[in-house]
């Protein structure tokens, strides 16, 4: 039958070819498996492909790898579950894992520099809590969050030791008081950091009028007491300040405040702002000495530092503390403003603390005057 063994041969050609199809594949793949660096294909990696490599390169990066590890692991950092990886076959897993472990590692270095810095007495509990897991590259997430609640701590314990050196100011106890009682909660910290930049500048304009009016009220030295009349006592006038002048050694008017009230005759201001000018020139007066210059009713107070000079004209009878007032108030004013007001080229916004500190002279003798009332 012809067609029948036509047919066979055909099949046996077949099987032929088919044959030879998978020993050509079997060449291929022995011959991918020897090769250094095997191509990549889509689906499941060979175990090849995941081998670590075994060029120079490869061989340095290991030894940067060790050399990272051994580090970390004597700076008592727990990388257990990263020794593991090395010794495994997943080259890329292995470093992956690695750069998660540095980046843990480095935020938790930060941490402890800067917990060796903070004042930590009061926080001991949290600081033992944040111990924990300071050395668990893993947890530097929580170690950051544990830190952060502990700043916040320190900060409000600082915070508060700084409103309690401002008790001395009586005017503002009510609203230290309501600040100390807000930082209970931390949380409010950002707006208590806002309205202590306000406490802060009130407290400077007034902290050391508490010291005069403790020397006012110090003890009395022991003197012959003297009969005073109800009439000679009612003849005592109280000090009070009208106005307030600083300016240069040099001359230059810098400020003025006042505390009069309605129209004011400025020609009369200019007048007496022109006296205490030339007394301000004038080398034949010293700085620290104080200068009275009766002016009708009222009285011209001239003081001068080594490159600021305040005036003051005043009613009523002159405190004996007026002149440490204005030396302390000048002091101030040297020591914050002395480059501005030594090179002053007019602009008023240069003299950052000026007015803030005329204002604590102006607060001061009021209080002077109020305090002389009261005798």
């Amino acid at each position: 039958m012809p067609r029948k063994k036509g047919s066979s041969g055909k099949k046996s050609t077949k099987k032929k070819e088919e044959k030879k199809k998978e020993e050509i594949k079997e060449d291929v793949q022995s011959k991918a498996a020897t090769e250094e660096k095997p191509k990549k294909g889509k689906g499941k990696k060979s175990a090849m492909e995941i081998e670590p490599l075994k060029d120079e390169y490869a061989i340095e990066k290991e030894d940067e790898y060790a050399i990272a590890m051994l580090g970390w692991a004597t700076s008592g950092y727990d990388i257990t579950k990263l020794e593991e990886l090395m010794k495994g076959r997943s080259k890329k897993k292995f470093e992956k894992e690695f750069e998660k472990v540095r980046r843990g590692v480095e935020k938790l270095e930060k941490i402890k520099k800067a917990l060796e810095e903070l004042n930590i007495s009061g926080v001991e509990k949290e600081v033992d809590e944040l111990l924990k897991v300071i050395n668990d590259p893993y947890k530097a997430k929580e170690a950051e969050k544990q830190f952060e609640i502990i700043k916040k701590m320190v900060r409000a314990k600082d915070i508060e030791s700084e409103l309690d050196s401002m008790l001395t100011v009586e005017e503002l106890k009510p609203r230290i008081m309501e600040i100390k009682e807000r930082l209970k909660n931390i949380d409010e910290l950002e707006g208590i950091e806002e309205d202590l930049k306000d406490l802060r500048r009130e407290f400077k304009e007034s902290y050391f009028v508490a010291e005069f009016i403790e020397m006012i009220e110090e003890k009395p030295r022991t003197v012959k007491r003297i009969k005073v009349t109800e009439e000679e006592h009612k003849s005592k006038n109280p000090m009070m300040l009208k106005d307030l002048f600083v300016f240069s050694n040099t001359g230059k008017f810098l400020g003025h405040k006042t505390t009069r009230k309605g129209k004011i005759d400025k020609k009369e201001l200019v007048e007496k702002l022109n006296t205490a000018r030339d007394f301000v020139k004038n080398d034949r007066f010293s700085s620290g000495v104080l200068i009275k210059v009766p002016k009708g009713e009222e009285t011209l107070l001239v003081q001068k530092g080594e490159f600021v000079a305040v005036g003051m004209i005043i009613s009523g009878e002159v405190h004996r503390l007026t002149g440490k007032l204005l030396k302390k108030g000048i002091e101030m004013m040297e020591k914050e403003d002395e480059e501005a007001i030594r090179n002053w080229d007019g602009s008023k916004e240069s003299l950052l603390h000026l007015q803030k500190n005329m204002s604590a002279i102006m607060y001061a003798a009021i209080k002077l005057g109020e305090q002389m009332e009261e005798k």
